[in-house]
């Protein structure tokens, strides 16, 4: 069974394009729009998620017209490339830097390989510390790394729970990843 393609995102109108001029990631207003006058910068900035900082607050920036609503870095890549059909990646993974050069069309799933880590026990993205239980009743405690990748889950060799252990897992979980997510690789 072969899944479609949806189309995610708004389609950009000619006229609001028609409107802003780009310049090194940032867009600018030809016309004067209400309280925004000719040169000034276009839109504002926005903060979708609710919360503090330290939960990873996403700001973006947004601009409006005709009532409706528009990320300024699908505008950026519209005026350059055409309506995007997929989501839209930035690179660097600065939210705020819209410059053409740092944005690329991708998929869910390479989006997210290119997330920074959030949280982590061991202080690198994808390093698990994995204890096992033996019957004697110690345990056994190992590092290994994991990478999601289309739907299934890869996992690099255990290595021992020590410093050079510990290095050897990052190094094998680094080209894991590198591996299966290619030009999206973000190693965190």
């Amino acid at each position: 069974m072969e899944r479609e393609n949806k189309i995610i995102a708004k389609h950009i109108p000619q006229d609001l394009l028609a409107i802003v001029r780009y310049e090194n990631g940032v867009l600018f207003y030809t016309v004067n729009r209400g309280p925004k006058k000719a040169g000034d910068v276009a839109g504002g900035l926005y903060s979708p998620s609710k919360g503090s900082t330290k939960r990873g607050r996403r700001t973006r920036w947004r601009l409006k017209f005709k009532g409706k609503e528009y990320y300024r870095a699908r505008v950026v890549w519209s005026l350059f490339n055409g309506d995007a059909e997929k989501m839209l990646d930035h690179i660097n993974n600065n939210t705020l830097d819209d410059r053409i050069e740092n944005l690329r069309e991708c998929t869910n799933g390479q989006n997210q390989a290119n997330r920074k880590e959030t949280k982590s026990k061991t202080g690198v993205k994808g390093l698990r510390r994995q204890k096992f239980k033996r019957r004697d009743g110690s345990y056994h405690v190992v590092y290994v790394g994991v990478v999601d990748h289309n739907g299934r889950r890869h996992c690099t060799p255990r290595s021992p729970d020590t410093e050079e252990g510990k290095a050897k897992a990052v190094a094998a979980l680094r080209m894991l990843r590198a591996s299966l997510h290619k030009e999206f690789t973000h190693h965190g």
